[in-house]
């Protein structure tokens, strides 16, 4: 397949064609912001004309997804679209929806192109050198006057038929108007087809990452998927409560269990942690980015080889991992939130909060450390075990004072994750114990300290986690002196590969910690046997080399050239592409 465009890409093609014939372009003009119009482009002289363009960049198009018929209670609009709804916004402008070149010829597609022609709406098809005009575009008043002509022609002369005809075609047209103001009303109502939507803490999913799960094909639980991108832009309730409803369904279909989402409740609380940021959203968008890389390698061997390794399929093991990976950040985070808690309701300078709730003298504490006093010392030591097993490594010493210094005191949100997920997951529907092992071991990895340890890059451990070379404790020293780990790839363990990908990629759409400086924005995804690439911006140049670093990083721990990231500074000065070659 052709690479796909991004969103600016597309605009930036069609906008040059109408400037070539003498149009003034606008991209998302203030004035309209309200309905989020990709681009808006007029011509003044004897008679004015203006046109609107909304933009595809998917290969796929169907007419389900981009112009559903929707049932609202005893309401009925048909074809329901943004296009539809721009129509009524300006109903003098021609509209029109512009697509790839690389859109595929599906009997969804001439659907979809059927509907446009049967509503005045214009098709582009946009490529490199050139944009055609594949269906012209009938404005809405162009439109009305032409049915009204013909119910007149249909009557000998003026009578009571040709006004009752006349005032049915006024009214259904007014009726239909009101219905578009019902769905595409107040941004707090339910208009995700024409605007970004965001949550009460200002999180928001991608709507680029959702359209994508149109194309799902191969995924056990794909038609969940499908159905959840059709109804997302009509949906009235936040980001946060759609994606629950949408996980805690997956999760009762394939494990028969409810997920345990804390996150619902403590995340307004624990955002007092300047630190913190959102982990909940984050999770169910890198389940989402890790589900379409899965469906379109799903015949690919090391997908065959992990499900009959492990008697699990991959996308119930990634969906466990994805969704879970997180789980227990909020621990992690507890002391931070608690210092602040201090210093502001009692009033107390923070080295008296530190006093009183810090940790100090890490050693003496790990020296003096009672395994009982976290869990029965038993079930630890088993848990362990497993993932040192998955791993690939003996359970010595070593590895056992590494990982309790990780749970006792830097309460390591992956380490104490990964132990959960054993205990909730045991005897779990469609996952084998070595599938669970598998799981938590993504889990526990997928924290960059841990992978970092490890595999003995101290350098890189110390910029992790910033800090100097004196603070690397006895346990990492201990560790990194003779690494358990090497560079990961799909064949060698997919679910450590793509949980870390992933991680790493998904920034957009967050809120709180470094997300509040950087700002990052999704401006493509594109995922193909190929070539899976994920690009995003970030606000400046400050926030662009701290990211670039991380995904440097990342790059020399995983092996799969056909994996990328790209980074762009939206200050301009920045622009870094890394392969996940290994290097």
């Amino acid at each position: 397949m052709d690479q796909e465009y991004t969103l600016l890409q597309m605009i930036g093609h069609v906008a040059d064609f109408f400037k070539a014939q003498g149009f003034r372009t606008e991209q998302y003009n203030e004035l309209l912001y309200n309905v989020r119009l990709p681009l808006y482009c007029v011509r003044k002289g004897k008679a004015r004309e203006e046109i609107v363009v909304d933009v595809i960049t998917e290969d796929h198009i169907s007419k389900n997804t981009y112009m559903p018929n929707k049932h609202l209670g005893d309401r009925f609009v048909p074809d329901a679209s943004t296009v539809k709804f721009f129509q009524y916004y300006l109903p003098k402008a021609k509209v029109y929806w512009a697509y790839g070149h690389y859109v595929k010829s599906t009997k969804d597609f001439d659907e979809f192109k059927k509907a446009c022609h049967n509503n005045g709406i214009g098709l582009l098809r946009v490529s490199d050198n050139q944009v055609t005009i594949v269906q012209e575009s009938t404005p809405l008043n162009v439109i009305i006057s032409q049915r009204i002509q013909a119910a007149l022609a249909d009557e000998p002369g003026m009578n009571r038929g040709i006004i009752s005809k006349v005032s049915a075609i006024i009214n259904e047209h007014q009726k239909e108007y009101i219905q578009y103001l019902v769905i595409y009303g107040e941004p707090s109502f339910s208009r995700r087809a024409i605007t970004d939507r965001k949550d009460d803490l200002g999180l928001s999913l991608s709507m680029l990452l959702i359209n994508k799960l149109e194309s799902v094909r191969n995924l056990v639980y794909g038609d969940n998927l499908k159905k959840f991108t059709r109804n997302y832009r009509y949906e009235k309730e936040n980001d946060h409560q759609i994606a629950f409803k949408l996980i805690n369904a997956l999760w009762e279909r394939r494990f028969k269990t409810t997920y345990p989402d804390i996150h619902k409740d403590f995340e307004t609380v624990l955002m007092l942690d300047r630190g913190y940021r959102d982990h909940f959203l984050h999770q169910f968008q890198v389940f989402i980015l890790g589900a379409l890389i899965i469906d379109t390698l799903y015949h690919e061997q090391w997908v065959k080889d992990f499900e009959k390794h492990y008697h699990s399929k991959i996308e119930d093991a990634w969906l466990a991992c994805a969704t879970y990976h997180d789980y227990n950040y909020p621990v992690q985070r507890w002391d931070g939130w608690m210092k602040i808690f201090i210093e502001q309701n009692f009033h107390i300078s923070k080295v008296s909060a530190e006093r009183h709730i810090g940790i100090h003298d890490v050693e003496s504490q790990v020296a003096r450390l009672n395994p009982g006093e976290i869990v029965i010392r038993d079930e630890f030591i088993a848990k362990m075990q497993r993932l040192c097993m998955e791993i690939g490594c003996k359970l010595d010493d070593r590895f056992q004072r590494f990982i309790l210094r990780r749970v006792a005191i830097d309460k390591n949100h992956a380490v104490l994750a990964a132990f959960t997920f054993v205990e909730k997951f045991q005897g779990a529907t469609n996952l084998s114990d070595t599938a669970i092992s598998a799981v938590a071991t993504s889990i526990l990895l997928h924290d960059e300290s841990n992978w970092q340890c490890l595999r003995g890059n101290t350098i890189a451990l110390l910029e992790c986690t910033n800090r100097k070379e004196g603070q690397i404790t006895n346990e990492e020293k201990s560790i990194c002196s003779s690494p358990l780990i090497g560079e990961l790839s799909l064949n060698g363990g997919p679910l450590n590969f793509l949980l870390a990908y992933c991680d790493v990629a998904q920034e957009w759409g967050r809120k709180g910690g470094n997300s509040e400086v950087m700002q990052p924005l999704l401006e493509d995804i594109q995922i193909d046997i190929k070539r899976i690439l994920v690009h995003v911006s970030v606000l400046d140049d400050n926030s662009f080399g701290i990211k670039e670093k991380e995904i440097r990083r990342l790059g020399a721990y995983l092996n799969d050239p056909r994996f990328e990231l790209t980074l762009t500074s939206r200050e301009g000065k920045g622009n870094y592409s890394k392969p996940m070659n290994g290097k």
